[in-house]
């Protein structure tokens, strides 16, 4: 067939394994944040910022964000020639010959360096020197001590293209001709003349022992001096416009406005002579201190290259699905996301395009069945092809395919598993039957192995132990002769993801991360994997030697299981960032399908990163507003409590794979947001802190130290230790002065509530006993008129009974009337001989009864003494002493609720009418008992919850006449 007038020849430049492939790439411009597509240099600062000088200005770049600076009083915007000093300032030079370099978020202009309106290079020397050419001289200027410190010339002049700084040595071209001079310890030195065939103007680089010289005008001329051997001229590039040169990991970049081009030591050419990055304009290339590449242009931005030996042929038109080995041409069978078949020759790089298959749809499955040396496709439907003519088609959507024996294949099919007929004859052979425990009866050239299994989505045969394993929405499931049914590990279903078979052993990866390894029917074991791959859902694998090689969505796992290695290869390293749909592994090589295009890189590609990523503190802001100062130590106010700490990681290789950890004082790591960049530390209190962050990259390697940021938010004045201190005196000394005020106050209270007690307690008595003084006289009198009437009746007997009674009664007064309270026991006695001397002086007409409740018991009763006999006085005095006739007084005594009831009761003339015969008579002085009785209640009554109560009954008949009075005293006990 003549492919050489069909293949899509992407024949693109050489790299160490993989001939004319083009290394894989990442690309910076306006879209991503860059300010221009037009970059003219590049440069990594001491610190790991990459800075980058474009037709805009000068920008740096983090990983992730751009930051511009400009000068309001440039000329021209446009800057290169970027270099750093001894103070980590980047110096650039505009294309108008402006001079400036960066002190903090600004340009400085530097006009006396700069120069007469032209761009005349230069060059830092240890950082400190600028080394440039005014008016035919060689200048050397201290930019720490502001002065010139040297001023070299040659016969006629320099001449104003690039110096060349070598340690102390200074290389320049000067005139008249074109000569190479030396400035070596303040002396200017002829090396070796120049010939006109070389062109002009020329670049310096020194490689090796040996200096460049290089011209711009596209001469393919290169002139080489060496100390001792002079000067060779040699054919040198292609002629391309030549824009800078840098020696990178010991080889020579050119970089052209074709490309850029790669030499050797011995300055031959690599890759064929063929360039990089042939459809752009390179202006400048750099290596960072992770190995990765950066190639400015002058039309497309940059271009990272994270590893030069991942390769990438890229397809604008088309998105590769699925990948296999095709072993009859030793070469690639790529499908597509739109049904096309291609093939790609490892050998020559050829690479077309064999078939399109049908209506677009993504290519699932490319099965090469050297058996019958044809390729079964699963796509919309399932293909056939041979000599890349569709053989046969059929309608089914395939998902996955392995061959059984005798043109019987084993498929995952979107409604089940099922066996293939693809035989002419339709003959099934029976180890094939035995395996499924049944006879195949075909009634079409498919066969379901079992029913209600749905949405198969890989399928594997054992053909050493001849056992099927398929795998749909429902588990997986395995056939073999002594087994048909599901797969189990710890007593639940198996969700495979895909299916591998490797020396009688199969290895099935799940959704959920897992890698069992199975026999027969029987999970043997789960294969250890990196404890960070946890739950990573597993796309496809296969093993080859003693690798085992698991995809996933965006990263491939190499794992050696008998020695616990394990690499993986990322992004970081080199690998494309898009999603890998499928991958394959011939001879030395690993490729896979993005929809990028079609990636490879060697099998034992080096995956460690061992370079330490770089944290750098940007900037502060407290409140919003940047802060002040960027170093440790920083004071913010109380109220200054919102801290913002905005951080780089400065590794460009893996930056969305680099782990972020911050702790604050001596609390735990915690992982910070890593694409964010920013640490919030939100309504903060008063105090001291001291945040920490480090970084760690996609293979665990930890970033050197810890950086660490420390400030401290006041304290409002009320929380300061002086004020604290002073507050606590203060208190101390009120609480001082106002203790001793309320112990004095407190003391003079006392005394005065004790001397009122004291005084209350005495009147109290006073009157006590001044009532009861002047009642005991009172009743004396009234008995004294009794015995003097005895005495004048000569009623001896009377006289000397009422005397000895009334005797005993003045004692039982006089003692009761020193005691508070006494018994009613005593009371009673008191009373009864009371009662009877009134008997004796009524001459008996008077009667009386003294009634004691059963369920008293007078002994442990103590009440005020003398509290009932006024009472029975007054009824005698008033209620009976005007009554004709027998005249009778009752007291009783109950008790109820705690409370002692005494009743006088007599049947005499009622209180009313003894106020009328009371009214009547002169009123020569009030009724002594009823005022002593009253005034005698009031104070014992004074500070008692429970008072002494006093109740005046009138009895009355129906007619309203006077029956007599009762008197009620509760008494509380």
């Amino acid at each position: 067939m003549f492919r050489l007038v069909f293949f899509c020849f992407l024949v693109l430049g050489w790299c160490p394994f993989l001939g004319g492939q083009s290394p894989a790439y990442r690309k910076l411009d306006y879209s991503n944040g860059l300010p221009t597509n037009v970059v003219y240099d590049i440069l990594q600062d001491s610190r790991g910022y990459m800075w980058i000088g474009h037709e805009k200005g000068l920008s740096r770049y983090d990983g992730v964000n751009f930051k511009t600076w400009f000068n309001k009083n440039q000329k021209s915007k446009a800057v290169s020639n970027l270099q750093e000093d001894i103070n980590g300032q980047i110096w650039c030079q505009s294309f108008t010959g402006q001079v400036m370099h960066t002190l903090g978020d600004e340009l400085v202009l530097e006009e006396f360096l700069s120069g007469p309106g032209n761009y005349i290079p230069f060059q830092l020397q240890a950082g400190r020197y600028f080394i440039t050419v005014r008016d035919g001289y060689c200048l050397k200027y201290d930019i720490r001590d502001k002065k010139i410190v040297g001023q070299f010339n040659w016969e006629t002049s320099f001449i104003a293209s690039n110096m060349l700084i070598d340690g102390e040595d200074i290389y320049g071209l000067a005139m008249p001709a074109t000569q190479l001079i030396r400035i070596r310890k303040g002396k200017a030195e002829h090396l070796c003349s120049v010939p006109v065939s070389m062109g002009s103007p020329y670049g310096l680089l020194k490689f090796n022992d040996k200096i460049l010289m290089f011209s711009k005008s596209g001469t393919k001329k290169i002139g080489i001096y060496q100390e001792g051997k002079g000067l060779e001229i040699r054919d040198f590039g292609s002629g391309a416009f030549m824009q800078s040169a840098e020696i990178l990991d010991g080889q020579l970049y050119v970089s052209t406005a074709e490309g850029v081009y790669t030499y050797n030591q011995n300055l031959e050419p690599l890759q064929n002579g063929e360039p990089f990055f042939k459809e752009a304009s390179i202006s400048n290339s750099v290596k960072d201190r992770e190995g990765s590449l950066w190639f400015t242009t002058l039309n497309q931005g940059i271009y990272f290259l994270p590893n030069l030996n991942v390769s990438l042929i890229r397809n604008e038109n088309y998105s590769f699905t699925a990948l296999t080995p095709y072993a009859k041409n030793s070469s690639i069978l790529i499908g597509t996301r739109d049904n096309y078949i291609w093939e790609y020759l490892e050998e020559s790089h050829y690479f077309w395009k064999i078939k399109q298959l049908s209506d677009p749809h993504a290519v699932v499955t490319i099965f090469d069945d050297k058996s019958n040396d044809r390729l079964l496709i699963g796509s919309d439907k399932l293909y056939g092809l041979q000599d890349e003519k569709i053989t046969f088609t059929d309608q089914l959507a395939v998902k996955d395919i392995e061959y059984v024996e005798d043109g019987v294949y084993f498929m995952a099919l979107g409604n089940g598993l099922f066996l293939y007929n693809a035989s002419k004859d339709g003959k099934i052979p029976e180890s094939v039957q035995k395996i499924i425990h049944r006879k195949i009866e075909w009634r079409s050239s498919l066969f379901q192995l079992s029913e209600g299994i749905v949405r198969a989505r890989c399928v594997g045969y054992d053909t050493k132990n001849r056992i099927l394993y398929g795998s749909g929405a429902d588990g997986t499931f395995v056939y073999s002769s002594s087994y048909n049914g599901p797969l189990k590990y710890n007593g639940k279903p198996v969700f495979a993801s895909d299916i591998y078979i490797q020396n009688g052993e199969a290895y099935i990866a799940t959704f959920e991360g897992d890698l069992l390894v199975v026999f027969n029917n029987k999970v043997l074991r789960k294969v250890n994997l990196p404890a960070n791959l946890k739950d990573l859902s597993i796309v496809k694998l296969t093993m080859v030697e003693d690798e085992l090689w698991v995809l996933y969505e965006n990263f491939i796992l190499k794992a050696n299981l008998e020695k616990g290695e394990y690499d993986i290869y990322s992004a970081s390293d080199g690998l494309p960032k898009a999603e890998i749909r499928d991958f394959c592994i011939t001879g030395r090589n690993v490729y896979l399908a993005t929809s990028d295009g079609l990636a490879a890189f060697p099998r034992k590609l080096a995956s460690k990163n061992k370079t330490l990523p770089l944290l750098q503190i940007d900037v502060v802001y407290v409140n919003g507003q940047r802060a002040a100062s960027q170093k440790d130590n920083n004071e913010f106010g109380t109220a200054e409590n919102n801290v913002e700490i905005h951080y780089n990681v400065l590794s460009y290789k893996g930056a969305s794979e680099i782990k972020i950890f911050y702790k604050i004082n001596n609390g735990n790591w915690r992982q910070a947001e890593s694409q964010n960049r920013i640490l919030y530390l939100a309504s903060l209190s008063p105090g001291s802190y001291k945040v920490y962050l480090k970084a760690q990259n996609e293979d665990g390697v930890e970033s050197k130290g810890e950086l660490s940021y420390a400030f401290t938010i006041a304290y409002p004045f009320w929380q300061r230790w002086w004020f604290i201190l002073l507050l606590i005196l203060l208190l101390g000394a009120l609480t001082y002065v106002y203790m001793r005020w309320r112990i004095a106050d407190l003391h003079r209270k006392s005394e005065l509530k004790q001397s009122k007690y004291f005084l209350e307690k005495e009147l109290q008595s006073s009157m006590l006993a001044s009532l009861k003084v002047q009642m005991n006289p009172h009743f004396i009198f009234n008995a004294m008129n009794t015995i003097q009437s005895y005495i004048f009746l000569n009623d001896r007997e009377n006289a000397s009974q009422y005397l000895n009674q009334f005797s005993e009664l003045m004692r039982m007064i006089l003692d009761m009337s020193a005691r508070e309270k006494v018994s009613l026991y005593e009371e009673l006695k008191s009373l009864k001989l009371y009662l009877q001397l009134e008997h004796m002086r009524f001459e008996e007409s008077l009667k009386f009864e003294v009634h004691v409740d059963p369920g008293i018991v007078p002994d442990m009763i103590q009440i005020p003494p003398m509290l009932i006999q006024p009472y029975v006085e007054n009824a005698i005095k008033h209620g009976l002493f005007n009554k004709k006739g027998n005249k009778k007084i009752v007291v009783s005594f109950n008790l109820k609720d705690n409370i002692l009831i005494a009743t006088v009761e007599d049947d005499g003339i009622g209180r009313k009418k003894a106020a009328e015969l009371q009214a009547q008579r002169p009123r020569t002085h009030e009724s002594f008992a009823t005022r002593a009785n009253q005034k005698r209640l009031e104070l014992l009554n004074q500070g008692r919850s429970k008072i002494i109560g006093v109740e005046f009954v009138d009895k009355v008949d129906s007619d309203g006449n006077a029956l007599g009075t009762k008197v009620i005293l509760n008494i509380p006990l």
